[in-house]
């Protein structure tokens, strides 16, 4: 048997059921209240969330070390075929798997000879000392 019948059951007053069905709208009401707010506050958040992202992604960073040797290699090298990527793009095992493909790349491109191994290891020391730390 239901609650709201069993107020309504003879013995039980009118004023008893019509507080418990004040209550219960009064519930689901501050319910409804709490989820709206959850949900503006969550699309809040979505909002500056991508906000932040689109602004700080338009904000191009500097190389590390610019003007020094490695990064004049490195941009050198790599701007070639492509605008030169920032080091914290990848991590320092990211970056020697991208040197290796990029050299395959450019053999199949023509340009066999693309880095020598003082070139290449200048590039991935340089790329290595910045490179993103982590996964």
């Amino acid at each position: 048997m239901r609650l709201e019948s069993a107020l309504r059951a003879p013995g039980v007053s009118e004023a008893c059921s019509v507080r418990f069905s004040m209550g219960k709208n009064i519930r689901q009401k501050a319910v409804h209240i709490q989820k709206t707010r959850l949900l503006r506050a969550s699309g809040f958040l979505a909002f500056l969330s991508f906000f932040i992202l689109l602004a700080t992604g338009c904000v191009e960073q500097s190389m590390p070390e610019p003007g020094e040797p490695q990064t004049h290699v490195y941009e050198s090298k790599c701007g070639l075929c492509h605008k030169p990527f920032h080091p914290l793009v990848h991590t320092s095992v990211g970056w020697k798997n991208v040197v290796a493909r990029m050299e395959k790349n450019a053999a199949e491109q023509g340009m066999v000879h693309f880095l020598n191994d003082e070139e290449r290891g200048t590039i991935l020391e340089y790329l290595t000392r910045h490179s993103r730390k982590g996964f």
